[in-house]
């Protein structure tokens, strides 16, 4: 279950809760890494994140890297109209 470096399920989504940053959740549709009702429990903590479902497991940078390399592109494009470079 969810549980990171000591830090409890309630503690982590707690602070899930807290983002409020535009986020995307990117996850691997043959993924056996997280159990079905923590992914759920991470969606209902942030309702208004965006989620992805790619072709692959929990290593995605591996198994869709172009996929995934788009997604992290116009995040990063975004970022950058909302925060400048200076």
């Amino acid at each position: 279950g969810i549980g990171f470096n000591g830090i409890s399920k309630p503690k982590y989504l707690g602070l899930l809760k807290r983002i409020g940053v535009p986020i995307t959740l990117i996850y691997g549709d043959k993924s056996n890494f997280n159990r079905q009702e923590d992914l759920n429990d991470q969606q209902k903590a942030m309702p208004k994140a965006e989620k992805i479902v790619l072709p692959g497991g929990h290593n995605l940078h591996l198994e869709a890297p172009k996929a995934l390399a788009k997604i992290i592109s116009g995040a990063k494009a975004l970022t950058n109209k909302l925060i400048p470079e200076s």
